[in-house]
């Protein structure tokens, strides 16, 4: 080894010995700072509006007892799509999976039911038929939990591509046939606006009237202040095989309309 100075400059010239034996790993500093959260996307599938499970509604844990009490959460920012509830509460019948209309006259709408009319092989009692999520030719969730959610007393039905038509009642909602008797006082209009400011007056009188049936085929239409523009679900034979389930789409019920029909509540 020769030392040699240049000017200031020490330098050591010869061989350098082997380096020694790596060193422990030291010990892993504190987690950063959690990031932004990442943006909605403004083009997202309805079907799935959620991005984390733990978001309101998005997983069985996060469920909400309805679709309106969803609406009502103020974490919530979803739109219309598939959302985790559990109207019975925690320690009840598990939670599910419920298409929910969140803009619909300020939203909070839970899809009950969901037939393809004419739909002449579908029958429905008072239990859980199928999944209403769907586009299904016979669909509806059981007459309890139905109840259970329409906590408002009213619901409203839709035939594609109709005007919704809102109706508003004093009782209980039924598929039974003798549902004329168990819905009370009921009160029909096209708009959310109008029905909540409206009285249920009329009682129904003809045993067709079943569930979201929204006419009564002896009485005038004026009873029910509907238009024949909004056609009103008939579905009198709700409960019986190889008869249709239509929508009445003129005054006197000689016209009808096929297509799908679903009907929510809140």
């Amino acid at each position: 080894m020769r030392i040699t100075w240049i000017g200031s400059l020490l330098l050591v010239l010869g061989a350098c010995s082997s380096p020694g034996p790596t060193g422990p790993v030291g010990t892993m500093g504190p987690q950063g700072e959690q990031g932004p959260p990442e943006e909605r996307g403004s083009n997202g599938l309805p079907s799935d509006p959620c991005l984390h499970p733990s978001e309101p509604g998005c997983s069985a844990a996060a469920a909400a007892l309805s679709c309106k009490a969803l609406k009502k959460t103020p974490s919530f920012v979803g739109g219309d799509g598939t959302y985790w509830i559990d109207p019975d509460g925690a320690g009840g019948k598990d939670p599910f999976e419920a298409w929910c209309d969140m803009t619909t006259e300020g939203g909070g709408w839970t899809r009950v039911f969901s037939v393809l009319a004419p739909a002449t092989d579908c029958v429905m009692g008072t239990g859980y038929t199928a999944d209403p999520r769907v586009r299904s030719e016979c669909a509806k969730l059981s007459d309890a939990v139905i109840n259970q959610l329409a906590t408002e007393r009213i619901f409203y039905t839709q035939v594609e591509w109709m005007p919704k038509l809102f109706t508003r009642y004093t009782g209980v909602l039924s598929s039974q046939g003798n549902a004329v008797t168990t819905i009370g006082q009921v009160v029909t209009q096209e708009s959310y606006t109008a029905v909540q400011a409206a009285t249920p007056s009329y009682t129904p009188k003809y045993s067709g009237f079943i569930l979201f049936s929204q006419h009564d085929w002896y009485e005038p239409d004026t009873q029910l202040g509907s238009r024949a523009s909004s056609c009103r679900f008939s579905l009198e034979h709700l409960s019986t095989s190889g008869q249709r389930k239509d929508a009445c789409c003129s005054p006197d019920c000689s016209i009808f309309n096929h297509g799908w029909m679903t009907a929510y509540v809140k």
